[in-house]
């Protein structure tokens, strides 16, 4: 039996004027365990999805009344069922039909006549994929509620001008994330590959992880707890980071390269050092308005990990590069940076004993290196190189 993550069957609405086509796609998926229900046109078809609200509409084109794409049209329109998903199917085979269809918004499309074998499968993974969503949303909820009574606890205990620092950077960094993960979870509904759904579905688990560390080291605050210490690769938490901004980075054509001379597991907080990746590359991005290279170097000095990244970007003007690590202090346009990003990750490096430091060519670009204490280090030398196509 096909049944959603809380356990109720899975829902199927046919339209189709013809009885035939309906008694085959109705008895083909109900031996699969759905529940199906039935309308032999488009206006049958919008009133019964607002009734029954199904996980599934299979959408006729040609049919008295109302045809199927006045029927789609209305259907996403609807605040209802605009986000129930549609499969076409119609004898209709032009490409401007199948163009047309996923104008409307339909998810998928297939031509009559059919094989129920594709019908069966096709069904199946877009309610994989609804369950995938629908779980992934519960978790986003689930941490905006968990940031909400953190920071609440926080207001409690906290005094006043430390708290509005932690407050901010905290939010800063989650809001970054959550965009990320709602990106991803976009991208993962509108794909048709289930391996790329996948890959999306890691990316956002991904930075729902790093939204953890960040949450625990603000609960960590507030109790006066020291941040959990254990032994992380660098490169590795860097390449988390890669991923989470994936989206990002595609979209505005930017390369990522990375070199590393030794493989070190280093003895701190990887959270911390994650936090510090994250505000560095989201500020690199912003800098390069459309293409360019970001490149990242990790090698060993002494007792510290350096960490440098030299993008392509506009670069800082010399009168900002003394003011760039002070709280509030910012550039960039007005709803589009607070400058707490880079306050946060210096005050972070410097509590840890490290520093950070900053050069700049304006219309060259700019390269923030960091360097990170390895505590109980564990290291060997090889020269490493990975690129990131983007």
């Amino acid at each position: 039996m096909m049944q959603t993550e809380n356990n109720r069957i899975s829902k199927i609405l046919v339209v189709d004027d013809q009885e035939d086509n309906i008694d085959l796609v109705t008895t083909n998926l109900e031996m699969e365990g759905f529940q199906l229900s039935s309308a032999m046109n488009g206006r049958e078809g919008f009133d019964s999805a607002c009734r029954l609200k199904p996980d599934i509409i299979i959408l006729d084109i040609m049919m008295p009344v109302m045809d199927g794409w006045e029927a789609c049209r209305l259907l996403k329109e609807n605040e209802t069922t605009k986000n129930i998903p549609i499969i076409i199917l119609t004898a209709k085979t032009g490409i401007k039909d199948v163009i047309n269809g996923f104008n409307q918004g339909a998810l998928d499309y297939l031509r009559k006549p059919f094989h129920v074998e594709e019908l069966i499968s096709r069904v199946k993974k877009i309610i994989h994929i609804k369950e995938e969503k629908k779980s992934l949303e519960s978790v986003i909820s689930y941490q905006e509620q968990i940031i909400q009574e953190k920071n609440l606890k926080f207001l409690e205990v906290a005094p006043f001008e430390v708290m509005g620092k932690m407050v901010g950077s905290i939010g800063h960094d989650l809001s970054n994330l959550l965009s990320c993960v709602k990106g991803n979870n976009q991208l993962a509904g509108m794909s048709d590959s289930m391996e790329e759904v996948k890959k999306y579905l890691e990316a956002e688990k991904k930075a729902i992880d790093m939204m953890k560390y960040f949450i625990e080291s603000l609960r960590n605050f507030t109790l006066n707890k020291k941040s959990q210490q254990e032994f992380f690769s660098p490169l590795s938490i860097l390449q988390n980071t890669i991923k989470i901004l994936q989206k990002t980075l595609n979209q505005k054509k930017i390369q990522i390269n990375i070199s590393t001379n030794n493989m070190c597991q280093i003895f701190g907080d990887p959270g911390q050092y994650s936090q510090i990746c994250l505000n560095i590359i989201l500020n690199a991005i912003d800098a390069m308005e459309k293409e360019g290279t970001l490149k990242i170097l990790i090698e060993r000095d002494n007792h510290f990990i350096i960490s440098r990244f030299q993008d392509t970007g506009s670069g800082i003007h010399p009168d900002n590069l003394d003011k760039i690590f002070n709280l509030s202090f910012t550039t960039k346009a007005k709803k589009k940076g607070t400058g707490i990003g880079l306050y946060t990750v210096n005050e972070i490096i410097k509590k840890a004993k490290g520093k950070m430091t900053v050069q700049s060519n304006i219309g060259k670009g700019s390269i923030f290196s960091f360097w990170f204490p390895t505590g109980k280090d564990q290291c060997s030398s090889n020269m490493n190189h990975d690129k990131y196509n983007s």
